[in-house]
C-alpha cells in the first residue's frame, strides 16, 4: 500500500485538469463544497503508483523543493510554480487521452450516500431554565421568566426586564455611560459586569448583577420539571430533535393533508426507556403514517426531481434539506430547501453505500 500525500494529489489533479470537473468557475482550484471531490481524489490516488511517486520525489530533490512533498495540500500559486519547475523534465501526462472527460462523466453519475443519524444521543434540553408565571399570555403561549446577567443584555432584553424600577435604572445607566464615555451601547452594557448599577434605598445599596426577563414561550417545545409535590417549577427548551413523523389526515372539509409531529431527543429517550417504538406509526387513529425524517434521511422532491438530505428539523416543524452533493452548511449557502410537512411533496428514499436508490417508508 502506498500513502499518497495531499500535495501530490493536488499537483496531479492540477496537471490532469481534474479540478474543473467540479469547479467550472475556478477550474484551477479544488471544490471542497461538493462531496464528490472525495471521489475525484480517489481516482487520482488510484492512478498514482510507486513509480510516479519516486519520479516526483527525485525531481523535487533536484530542484530543491523536497519539503514540498511533506506539506499540506497546495493552493493555486504552489501548483503553478511546481508545474513550471517540473516543465517537461518528467512525464506526468494524463493516463489516457480522454481521461479528464471520462472522470467527469463518471463523477456526474455518482449518487452520494449519507449515513442516517437515528442515535438517541446529545443534549436533551438547553441549559437555560425558565420559570412559570401567572401572567396572561397569547393563545398557545406562556409567559415565563429567565434570569440573565446584566452585562449580557441585548437591546431587546432591556424592554423585557420584568421589574419596572430595575428596568429604568439599567436603561438610564446604559444611556448615561454612552453619553459620558462616548461609547457604543454594546460597550456600555459590557462595562456593567465590572461596575454594575445599584438599587439605592434608605437601608442598602444593592448591585444589580442579574435581571429577570419576562418573555413569551411555546410550551410545546419545552420540557417542564416537577418538584417533589408534582408541581411544575421550571422549564427548559428541548435540545436537539430526533426526527419528524409525517402523517396523512383529513381537514374539516374532508380533504387530505399532511401534518408533521416533531419528536425531541428527550421524548425519543423516554420512549426507549419505556420500551416504546421511537417512531410512532399509530400516532392517532385518524392519522395514517407516511414516513419519518431524521438527520441525513433522503428524499426525492417531486417539485424539481432533485435528491435532498435532511440537514435539520426545527421545533416548529420546519425541515431544512440540502442537496446531497452539497457539503456547505450555512443558511445562505446554495442547495437549500425548506419545507413544512403541509407543503412537502416528496418520496422518501434510501441510498446504499454503492449509490443504489430504494424506496423507503420507515
Amino acid at each position: 500500500m502506498e500513502v499518497v500525500k495531499g500535495q501530490t494529489t493536488s499537483l496531479l489533479r492540477h496537471l490532469w485538469g481534474l479540478n474543473s470537473v467540479l469547479n467550472k468557475e475556478d477550474p484551477e482550484m479544488k471544490n471542497r463544497d461538493d462531496h464528490r471531490h472525495h471521489a475525484v481524489d480517489a481516482i487520482v490516488v488510484a492512478f498514482t503508483n510507486r513509480s510516479t511517486l519516486k519520479r516526483l520525489s527525485d525531481e523535487n530533490k533536484r530542484i530543491g523543493t523536497a519539503e514540498w512533498m511533506d506539506a499540506d495540500e497546495s493552493g493555486r500559486a504552489t501548483n503553478e510554480e511546481m508545474k513550471r519547475r517540473l516543465g517537461g523534465r518528467i512525464d506526468l501526462s494524463e493516463p489516457w487521452l480522454t481521461f479528464r472527460n471520462d472522470v467527469e462523466a463518471s463523477t456526474n453519475n455518482i449518487t452520494v450516500s449519507h449515513r442516517v443519524n437515528r442515535k438517541v444521543s446529545g443534549a436533551l434540553h438547553e441549559e437555560t431554565y425558565y420559570g412559570p408565571t401567572d401572567e396572561n399570555a397569547p393563545k398557545g403561549k406562556e409567559m415565563m421568566v429567565v434570569r440573565k446577567p446584566v452585562h449580557q443584555l441585548s437591546k431587546r432584553d432591556l424592554t423585557l426586564i420584568r421589574d419596572e424600577t430595575v428596568r429604568k435604572i439599567v436603561k438610564d445607566e446604559i444611556t448615561k455611560r454612552m453619553e459620558e464615555q462616548d461609547v457604543t451601547r454594546a460597550t456600555a452594557v459590557k462595562s456593567l459586569e465590572a461596575e454594575p448599577p445599584y438599587i439605592i434605598s434608605s437601608k442598602a445599596k444593592t448591585p444589580i448583577k442579574k435581571v429577570r426577563l419576562l418573555m413569551k414561550k411555546d410550551p410545546q417545545i419545552m420540557h417542564f420539571f416537577e418538584n417533589k409535590k408534582g408541581e411544575e417549577y421550571r422549564a427548559a427548551l428541548y435540545g436537539n430533535n430526533h426526527h419528524i413523523a409525517i402523517y396523512e389526515t383529513t381537514d374539516k372539509n374532508g380533504e387530505k393533508k399532511q401534518v408533521g409531529k416533531v419528536v425531541p431527543m428527550m421524548e425519543a429517550a423516554r420512549r426507549v426507556k419505556d420500551g416504546e417504538p421511537i417512531v410512532m406509526k399509530d400516532f392517532r387513529p385518524d392519522h395514517s403514517f407516511l414516513y419519518s425524517l431524521a438527520k441525513n434521511d433522503m428524499i426525492i422532491n417531486q417539485e424539481d426531481g432533485e435528491i435532498y438530505r435532511v440537514q435539520k428539523v426545527s421545533s416548529d416543524g420546519q425541515i431544512t434539506f440540502r442537496g446531497i452533493n452539497i457539503a456547505l452548511k450555512g443558511a445562505g449557502d446554495p442547495g437549500v430547501l425548506r419545507k413544512y410537512a403541509t407543503t412537502l411533496n416528496a418520496e422518501k428514499i434510501k441510498i446504499s453505500p454503492s449509490g443504489e436508490i430504494f424506496p423507503a417508508n420507515d
